[in-house]
C-alpha cells in the first residue's frame, strides 16, 4: 500500500513513504527533505483521509467495436430482418412435402398440387432476393465499418510514443493491426446472422414438437454433445491458435527486416544463413498451422458424425412410428427437413466458437498496442479544450491535463489561493476539497 498519500488534520496532503513499528517517513510538499515521525504523532495527525489511484478500467475489448456498429445500427437491423425472413420461408419447403404426401397423393387433389407448386416458387424467388439483398447490405456496411475501425486504429498507433516502435519489430506491428479484419469480419459476418439463426431453432423445435414430440425430445437429447465438445476442444485450440501467431508473426518480422536491409545482407554475405533460419521459421509456422487445422478438422467431422448419428435415430423411430401409424410419411420427410434446418445452425455455432478462440487470441494480441496511453495530442480534444478554457476564464493560475488513450483521465487546478481543485475520471466540475 505505500507510499500513501493522505491528508492531516489541518488539511495539509502528505506522503507517507515508510512506515514500521514505532516511527513514520512522511514528506511534506513544502519541505525538500522527509520528516521522521513517530507513531503518536502520526496518529495525532491523521484524518483518515487517504488518496488512491488505481488503473483506469478502460482496457480493449470487443466493446470497443461496438461505437462504430453502432453507427451502422439500422442498415444491421436490415440484414438481421432478412435473415429472420429467410427463416420463416424456410419453414414453406417442409410443409409444402408434407401436405402434397399427405393430402395431395391420397386425394389426388391435383388443384391443390397446383397451388401449392406456384407458391413454393413465389417463396423461392423471394428467398432468393432476400440471401441477394441480405449479403449486398452486409458487405456494404463492413466495407464502411472497415474504414472507421481503421482510421481509429491507425489514430492510435500514430499516436503511441517513438519507443514503442523501438522497443518491437515493424513485422509484429503489422501482423498485430491485421488481425483487426478477422474481429471485424467475425463480429459482422457469421456472429451477426448466426444470433437470428440460433434464436429462430427455437420455432422449429416449437414446429417439429407438434408433429411428433418424441422424435423432437430425441434431437434435443443430443444437444449437450455438441456443448461438451465446444468445451473440450477450446483449452487445446486456443494454444495452438496462439502458437500459430507467433510463428506468423516472426516469420512477417524476419521477412520486413530481410527485405528493408538486404544491403547490408549482402555486402556481409550472409544470404546462406538468412536462408537457413527462413526454412526453420517456415516449418515452424507451417507445422503450427497444421496443428491448428488439424484440430479444427478433427472437430468438423466429429459434428458431423453427431449429425449423421442423430438423423439415422430420427429415421429409424420414426419409421416405426410410422408403421405402427402413429405419424404419416408426410410427417416423416417434414420432420426430417426440419431437423437438416435445426442441425445447420447447431454446428455452424461450432465453427462459430473455434473462429470465437480465434478472435480472442486476435483481441488479446491487439490489446498489447490498443492498451498503450498514446502521447499527448498536438491538440487537445474539443471537451478538453473546453475545460482548459474555463480554467482560463477563471482565473485559475494552472490545468494540468493528462491524455490517457486520446481521453483524459485525470485533471487538476489550483486557484489563486492554492486551494487544490481536483477531479478524477473523465474531466467535469471541479470540486474543492
Amino acid at each position: 500500500m505505500l507510499p500513501l498519500a493522505w491528508r492531516n488534520q489541518s488539511g495539509e496532503f502528505m506522503l507517507l513513504a515508510r512506515l514500521s513499528d514505532t516511527q513514520a517517513l512522511v514528506q511534506r510538499p513544502s519541505m525538500p527533505t522527509p520528516d521522521m515521525l513517530d507513531r503518536q504523532q502520526l496518529a495525532e495527525q491523521w484524518s483518515g483521509e487517504v488518496i488512491r489511484l488505481r488503473q483506469s478500467g478502460l482496457r480493449f475489448d470487443l466493446s470497443w467495436f461496438v461505437p462504430e456498429l453502432l453507427r451502422h445500427r439500422r442498415i444491421l437491423g436490415e440484414v438481421l430482418l432478412c435473415s429472420l425472413l429467410l427463416q420463416v420461408l424456410a419453414l414453406a419447403t417442409p410443409l409444402f412435402f408434407q401436405a402434397v404426401m399427405d393430402k395431395v397423393m391420397v386425394h389426388r387433389a391435383l388443384s391443390t398440387l397446383d397451388v401449392l407448386v406456384m407458391t413454393l416458387v413465389v417463396v423461392g424467388l423471394f428467398e432468393v432476393l432476400l440471401k441477394g439483398l441480405r449479403e449486398y447490405l452486409a458487405a456494404h456496411t463492413a466495407n464502411r465499418i472497415d474504414i472507421g475501425l481503421g482510421v481509429k486504429l491507425l489514430r492510435h498507433l500514430l499516436g503511441l510514443p517513438l519507443l514503442y516502435f523501438k522497443q518491437r519489430q515493424v513485422g509484429a506491428i503489422i501482423t498485430r493491426v491485421q488481425e483487426l479484419d478477422s474481429i471485424r469480419e467475425f463480429l459482422t459476418g457469421s456472429l451477426l446472422t448466426l444470433c437470428v439463426d440460433v434464436a429462430f431453432t427455437l420455432v422449429f423445435f416449437a414446429v417439429m414438437a407438434w408433429i411428433s414430440w418424441p422424435l423432437t425430445l430425441l434431437v434435443l437429447l443430443t444437444l449437450p454433445l455438441y456443448a461438451l465438445l465446444a468445451w473440450f476442444s477450446t483449452g487445446p485450440l486456443e494454444k495452438r491458435i496462439e502458437r500459430q501467431f507467433y510463428s506468423a508473426a516472426r516469420n512477417t518480422a524476419f521477412l520486413n527486416e530481410s527485405v528493408s536491409s538486404s544491403e547490408t545482407i549482402k555486402s556481409l554475405a550472409v544470404e546462406p544463413r538468412m536462408q537457413r533460419r527462413w526454412e526453420s521459421q517456415t516449418a515452424q509456422m507451417v507445422e503450427a498451422g497444421f496443428a491448428s487445422q488439424t484440430l479444427g478438422s478433427a472437430i468438423s467431422q466429429t459434428v458431423m458424425l453427431l449429425q449423421k448419428v442423430t438423423a439415422v435415430a430420427v429415421i429409424c423411430w420414426g419409421a416405426s412410428r410410422v408403421i405402427d401409424l402413429q405419424m404419416s410419411i408426410g410427417q416423416l420427410i417434414a420432420f426430417n427437413m426440419m431437423l437438416s434446418h435445426v442441425s445447420q445452425p447447431v454446428a455452424k455455432l461450432i465453427e462459430v466458437w473455434q473462429q470465437f478462440v480465434r478472435v480472442r487470441v486476435s483481441v488479446d494480441k491487439l490489446g498489447d498496442m490498443l492498451n498503450l496511453p498514446v502521447e499527448q495530442a498536438e491538440g487537445i480534444c474539443a471537451r478538453h479544450r473546453r475545460c482548459v478554457a474555463k480554467c482560463a476564464s477563471n482565473s485559475w493560475c494552472s490545468a494540468t491535463v493528462r491524455n490517457l488513450s486520446g481521453c483524459c483521465a485525470a485533471w487538476t487546478c489550483r486557484s489563486p489561493r492554492g486551494r487544490p481543485w481536483a477531479s478524477s475520471g473523465r474531466p467535469g466540475p471541479a470540486r474543492a476539497r
